[in-house]
């Protein structure tokens, strides 16, 4: 049984144009006043007030100064409900404090972060399991899909809208209002949106596209960990090759050192295709000169863009593209090279 769910929108909400006077007030009387006041000052959602001061970067004193006492009730709060569902709203009416304010706390103590380092604290059952240590794509989507049908057989919706639907005209109000927001939304704050989002990838996955991770569009790279060249995680054999190539030059006294993926460039700006480039080896010459060294046995679509994009964003930066044919020519050479694959 399906029910629809009709949503009511405020006019302003399709029409969300703000000003640079009220951008000016906004960062006047936010460190002292509540959103609830400014809210009828300014005559929009609490919502509104606080996400665009979140937006402008804009932070107010009572969302920042938590008492040594309000962080210690929290600690306690969340220790005391370790695999039970937290009542967050009892507790942040208890400090007078709004819900989001609470949760956004416990994540910056890194109660709630599912990335933190001692994830085991609150997953005492052993369920909880990091994100790259599933080696293949399918070993992590079946413990997701477990993860996920476990919790909904102890946890009811959590607004308890289980079944319910938007009706097709609150769709289409929704719509409006994030293309109006689209159209108003500033380069500079689309590129501080963006940056943060790459930038949080990048903290929690170690790459700019997670979804990636354990994947390999091409039959015959052989990703995995190599245990003789330090346990690294190579996404194919040739990858894993050209990494004892390099070591085997570095123990000729051919080149000072190479390493693995160690920088991920960003193209800022860019909100379509090729967002991030992770060359594969930065190598240093004994001169102490850098080059990027790209392995690439199929040059796609998506790795020329990259490859463009990188040229345009950071023409400093040199890259060398290894192909089919240059890494045919080193194969030549790999008896010599232990390990070879």
């Amino acid at each position: 049984m399906s029910v629809t769910v009709e949503l009511s929108l405020p006019s302003r909400a399709l029409s969300p144009n703000w000003t640079e006077g009220e951008d000016n007030r906004l960062r006047e009387m936010y460190p002292t006043r509540t959103s609830a006041e400014m809210a009828i000052d300014f005559g929009r959602s609490e919502g509104a007030i606080r996400n665009r001061c979140y937006r402008l970067g804009i932070k107010g004193k009572a969302a920042e100064c938590w008492t040594e006492e309000e962080i210690n009730a929290l600690r306690l709060l969340y220790e005391s409900h370790i695999g039970k569902p937290v009542p967050l709203t009892r507790f942040a009416e208890k400090i007078g404090r709004l819900r989001s304010n609470v949760s956004r706390k416990a994540r910056e103590l890194g109660l709630t972060d599912l990335h933190r380092k001692d994830p085991e604290k609150h997953w005492p059952d052993g369920a909880y399991k990091s994100y790259r240590q599933y080696e293949t794509k399918e070993e992590l989507t079946k413990a997701l899909s477990k993860a996920r049908k476990a919790w909904f057989v102890d946890h009811e919706h959590p607004r308890g809208a289980l079944g319910m639907k938007h009706s097709a005209e609150t769709r289409r109000k929704i719509s409006r209002a994030v293309r109006q927001w689209q159209v108003t939304e500033t380069e500079e704050q689309k590129k501080m949106r963006y940056d943060k989002a790459i930038q949080t990838k990048l903290e929690r996955y170690g790459t700019g596209n997670p979804t990636m991770l354990g994947q390999n569009g091409f039959s015959r790279c052989k990703g995995g960990k190599r245990p003789d060249i330090d346990n690294i995680y190579f996404r194919s054999a040739w990858e894993a090759n050209y990494a004892r190539y390099l070591r085997f030059l570095c123990g000729r006294g051919e080149i000072r050192s190479w390493e693995y993926e160690p920088k991920t460039f960003v193209f800022h700006g860019v909100t379509r295709g090729a967002l991030t480039y992770t060359p594969d080896f930065l190598v240093t010459e004994n001169g102490g000169k850098q080059a990027w060294h790209e392995v690439k046995g199929w040059m796609t679509s998506k790795s020329k863009t990259k490859l463009k994009r990188m040229a345009k964003y950071y023409p400093e930066e040199t890259v060398i593209v290894i192909g089919e044919k240059e890494y045919k020519a080193l194969a030549q050479y790999s008896g010599l090279i232990e390990g070879w694959e």
